[in-house]
C-alpha cells in the first residue's frame, strides 16, 4: 500500500488545520511579547526572514540557485519584498496600537476578506451563496469587534469617535463630539 493511502485526507487536514492555528496564534503571542519587552517591529520581521531564509537555505542551494529552480531571480526578489516583509511590518506596528485579541482575529480576518475580493476582480471567480454568507458573517464578526470596541473607550458616543478611535487604537472621540 502506498503512503497516500494509509491516511484519512479529512484527519490530515484536520491535524494540519489545528496546526496551522497553533502555531500562528503562537507567532501573534510571540509577536506581542517581543514588541512588550522592547523589540521593534523592524527587529521582529528582521527575526521573522532571516533565520528561516538561514535554515532553508540548504533546500535552495539543492533545488538549484541559479535560477531558483525555475522562478527566477526578479521574481524571487519580487516575492520576498512584497509577499511578506511590509505586511509583517504593518501587522507588527499594528500590535503597538491594539489588544493581541484583536489582532490575531481582525488581520487572518481581513486576510480571508481581501482574498475573496482580489479572487473576484482579478480572476473572475464567481461568489458563491456560501461565500458571500461566510463574508457577511466576518464582516458582522469584525463589526462586532468595532462596537465593543468603541464602547469601552470613554467618551466614544459618535460614531465618528468609534470609527477613529477604533482605526487608532488611541484616539480622542471628543474632537467629533
Amino acid at each position: 500500500m502506498d503512503s497516500a493511502g494509509r491516511f484519512n485526507s479529512t484527519a490530515v487536514g484536520i491535524v494540519c488545520g489545528i496546526g496551522a492555528s497553533l502555531f500562528w496564534a503562537a507567532g501573534f503571542a510571540g509577536v506581542r511579547h517581543g514588541l512588550t519587552v522592547g523589540f521593534s517591529p523592524l527587529d521582529l520581521a528582521i527575526h521573522r526572514y532571516l533565520w528561516a531564509g538561514i535554515a532553508f537555505l540548504p533546500l535552495v542551494v539543492r533545488a538549484g540557485i541559479r535560477d531558483l529552480n525555475g522562478i527566477g531571480w526578479g521574481r524571487a526578489i519580487l516575492l520576498a519584498i512584497l509577499g511578506g516583509p511590509c505586511f509583517v511590518l504593518i501587522s507588527n506596528a499594528g500590535f503597538l496600537l491594539v489588544p493581541l485579541g484583536h489582532g490575531g482575529v481582525i488581520q487572518p480576518s481581513s486576510a480571508t476578506l481581501g482574498g475573496l475580493l482580489l479572487a473576484t476582480i482579478w480572476l473572475g471567480e464567481k461568489i458563491t451563496t456560501t461565500r458571500a454568507i461566510g463574508a457577511l458573517i466576518i464582516v458582522c464578526g469584525l463589526l462586532l469587534i468595532g462596537v465593543e470596541s468603541a464602547d469601552a473607550l470613554p467618551n466614544a458616543s459618535t460614531l465618528c469617535g468609534r470609527c477613529e478611535s477604533n482605526l487608532s487604537g488611541a484616539g480622542e472621540p471628543r474632537r467629533y463630539a
